[in-house]
């Protein structure tokens, strides 16, 4: 009995050698194969650290490198040009002078004759002081129209480039018809007129419709106004448009007063058959 046991340990030891040796050739045969398939780049290393690609330096990148700004670094300098200096073209006027002549204004509009003519006429942007003077320079310029709302004015008689709606008349008064202008009219003497504002929609009143004292004669135009001018109560006049006849306003006449004391300021459209003459 005990001679077969002992002769199965002895065996027992005998195959450990050669197990051994399978061992460690099935593990030389493992690492072989992972080291070849490693060389061929199936799998990876173990414990092998992996560096980042460079871009700049993989010639099989699909990626370009980019550049790195430094402080020498400039945008590019575009050239610029000026634009050229356009100088505006000069346009002759007349100079900007207080006129030294003597004007009847008929506020109630644009310059017309009694029965809506008028002579041929040009017209600028200019200011009332320029108007004055060119009216004034110019012999064929029987008065002109000026604009209540800007720098605008009609000479009119000039040697224009309209046409006239009634070639050869003489400008009388204002046509309410266009009232946004004022007409002022230029005397053909002008020692025999002050300063007046002339208002043709009718007899002289305040702006209640009432007048001063009052006196009336049977006198011309130039009459009436040489009176009213030398006398220093008359505040100006109504001239009748049919007759020689007036009556002057403010004076020391026999006439009562609808206000005493008052102030005329207006032409009276109620009595259309008069132009009232406002001495300044």
């Amino acid at each position: 009995m005990s001679d077969k046991h002992d002769e199965k340990k002895g065996s027992f030891w005998t195959t450990v050698p050669g197990c051994i040796t399978a061992i460690g050739g099935l593990v030389s045969v493992v690492i072989a194969g992972v080291v070849a398939l490693s060389a061929a780049g199936f799998i990876q290393p173990p414990f092998t650290a992996t560096a980042t690609p460079s871009l700049a330096s993989n010639s099989n990148s699909n990626f370009e490198s980019v550049p790195v700004a430094t402080n020498t670094d400039h945008p590019p300098i575009i050239p610029t040009t000026a634009p050229p200096t356009i100088t505006p073209a000069h346009v002759s006027q007349p100079p900007s002078v207080s006129s030294s002549i003597n004007w009847a204004i008929d506020t109630t509009g644009v310059c017309r004759d009694n029965i809506g003519g008028y002579p041929r006429w040009s017209h600028y942007d200019w200011a009332l002081s320029q108007c004055e003077q060119a009216c004034q320079d110019n012999p064929n310029c029987q008065g002109f129209a000026m604009s209540k709302e800007r720098n605008y004015c009609q000479l009119m008689g000039s040697d224009g480039s309209n046409e006239a709606s009634n070639p050869g008349t003489q400008i009388t008064r204002g046509d309410k018809a266009q009232p946004d202008y004022a007409c002022y009219l230029k005397s053909a003497d002008q020692t025999s007129i002050s300063f007046w504002i002339m208002d043709s929609t009718g007899v002289c009143r305040d702006d209640t419709g009432g007048y001063p004292r009052w006196s009336a004669y049977d006198w011309t135009f130039s009459q009436c106004e040489q009176a009213c001018r030398d006398n220093p109560n008359c505040q100006g006049f109504a001239m009748s448009k049919e007759r020689n006849y007036c009556q002057l306003m403010g004076s020391d006449g026999s006439n009562a007063a609808s206000n005493p004391g008052t102030q005329i300021t207006r032409g009276d459209k109620s009595q259309p058959g008069y132009v009232c003459y406002i001495k300044r």
